[in-house]
């Protein structure tokens, strides 16, 4: 019952740290001139064009993803 417990916290901790992550990053574009929120096309079932201003600086370049401005956390 001890690990259950723990491990339903570490669960609602990650949780908020990732909420918490994500926040942060929102902010980051944000300061940086860009959305808040970018659309994330990929999940749709239409196909849409992607213009050189959504990969055009950071498209092809090794970065963490603290680095990389366009990265999304996902919850």
């Amino acid at each position: 019952m001890t690990i259950w417990c723990i491990l339903w916290g570490v669960v609602v901790a990650q949780f908020f740290l990732i909420s918490w992550m994500q926040k942060k990053k929102c902010d980051q574009r944000e300061a940086a001139g860009l959305p808040r929120n970018p659309i994330d096309y990929s999940m749709e079932g239409k196909f849409h064009e992607s213009g050189a201003e959504v990969h055009g600086e950071n498209g092809l370049q090794d970065m963490t993803d603290k680095e990389n401005i366009y990265f999304q956390y996902l919850l």
